[in-house]
């Protein structure tokens, strides 16, 4: 059934929504918060609709992908610049009067893929409402597309002003669901965050955005599904050698390296700019694109370490669920091989922590003893496959969410959990 949701005036000037209705909830797939950052808004901080939008069609079952980049043989993504959208559900609710007598609690997710993968309807908000139904305890679920790879976090000392455009736009999300989401039938006094791996990570970073104690009041609750403020990848300088290669490369790629300047990024084809990020990641050598364009200290949303900020006590004082699984990182240990010695450990672990000088690598295995570890990997592993996942998941995913649950938890309520998550092996696949 087709739902003509609303007229209003607030963020955006007077645009009436048309959503679906389907088994009890509203759906509205594609909700835009922000202008397409197109043109001369590439590369450049969100900027908030001003414009009537007139009779917005958001009753698809899919909409725009960002462009992506993903881990492994680098293929060229088919995306829109024209992304910046949300999903919004909710509980049929009956008239508008009878929304506005009961508001809901909003949940807001931000998904993850390494800062360069992913997709708000990647995750089935649907499911979520329809059990908070079930449960009688009903909300309503909001999922946020954002910038990725180059064009979400472009790199260069070039495009300063430019850094974390990513997490920017999740910050304009936000701001937008403060001022709309009352209209939708939710309480925005009463929003909550998550996100799971990298959208966990922004979830930490919107915590201490600008330095902020209070979240600014976008949101009163978080929740980190497989990370945290230090997780995954360390949060890079805007000087880092590796940042300034990949930018000097790609403007060279695309015939910009004469100026380097911003106009000219903003002016090639996109197909052409994306071509050129992705042939560079794939001459980085890198096994993730997250070591190219990922969140970088710019001195202003990001001021200083996350390490820093969270032992400071610099970030939103609210109540916090972090969460890891079992087996968070298994798929990244080589299954088709033995891993037979320390030096093949190490040669297993390299490719994920590109930075960490090999000699840190040889005293890390010091504190993982191998008879501590079972021999339950690919033959001829003995405990050494088990001993690579531990330090894996250890040193990219555990011990950083640990840590945040400790220092959040000297400040306000924090529940830390895990869940068991069973990963199948099937020996000769990777």
């Amino acid at each position: 059934m087709i739902l003509t949701l609303l007229l209003f005036i607030g963020f955006v000037v007077c645009t009436s929504y048309i959503g679906r209705q389907e088994n009890g909830l509203d759906v509205f797939i594609g909700v835009p918060y922000a202008q397409p950052p197109v043109g001369s808004l590439r590369l450049q901080p969100p900027v908030p609709i001003a414009q009537d939008l007139g009779n917005l069609d958001v009753s698809n079952l899919t909409s725009n992908r960002c462009y992506e980049l993903k881990a492994g043989p680098p293929t060229l993504s088919i995306g829109s610049e024209d992304c910046l959208t949300l999903d919004i559900v909710r509980p049929s609710q009956g008239t508008a009067r009878a929304r506005q007598n009961t508001k809901l609690p909003v949940y807001v997710f931000i998904h993850g893929g390494n800062f360069n993968d992913g997709d708000k309807s990647d995750y089935d908000g649907r499911n979520l409402v329809n059990t908070s139904v079930q449960l009688r305890a009903p909300f309503i679920y909001v999922a946020v597309n954002y910038r990725l790879g180059f064009l979400g976090f472009p790199s260069g000392q070039q495009l300063a002003g430019s850094y974390n455009l990513g997490l920017l736009d999740q910050r304009l999300a936000l701001q937008w669901i403060q001022q709309e989401i009352e209209t939708f039938g939710g309480d925005p006094t009463k929003v909550v965050i998550g996100g799971h791996s990298a959208g966990a990570n922004s979830v930490a970073y919107q915590m201490m955005a600008n330095r902020s104690e209070t979240s600014d009041n976008l949101f009163r609750g978080a929740i980190l599904e497989s990370g945290s403020a230090t997780a995954l990848s360390a949060i890079q300088h805007t000087e880092n050698g590796t940042w300034q290669a990949s930018y000097d490369y790609i403007s060279a790629a695309v015939g910009c390296n004469t100026t380097g300047s911003l106009t000219c990024l903003q002016s090639v084809p996109i197909e052409n700019l994306v071509t050129a990020y992705t042939i560079g990641f794939a001459k980085s050598g890198f096994k993730s694109p997250i070591y190219q364009f990922s969140p970088v200290l710019d001195g202003d949303f990001i001021t200083t370490w996350p390490s820093v900020l969270m032992d400071e006590g610099v970030f939103a004082k609210i109540p916090s669920i972090i969460g890891t699984t079992t087996s968070e990182l298994v798929e990244r240990v080589p299954i088709y091989n033995g891993i037979g010695d320390d030096a093949a450990v190490i040669q297993a672990l390299e490719p994920y922590s590109p930075f960490v000088p090999y000699s840190s690598m040889v005293d890390l295995l010091a504190f993982y003893q191998l008879f501590e570890f079972q021999n339950v990997g690919p033959p001829l592993s003995g405990g050494q496959w088990s001993r690579t996942v531990a330090i894996e998941n250890d040193i990219q995913i555990l011990c950083s969410a640990y840590t945040q649950a400790i220092q959040t938890s000297q400040q306000v309520p924090t529940w830390k959990c895990k869940r068991n998550r069973l990963r199948v092996l099937i020996l000769g696949t990777d």
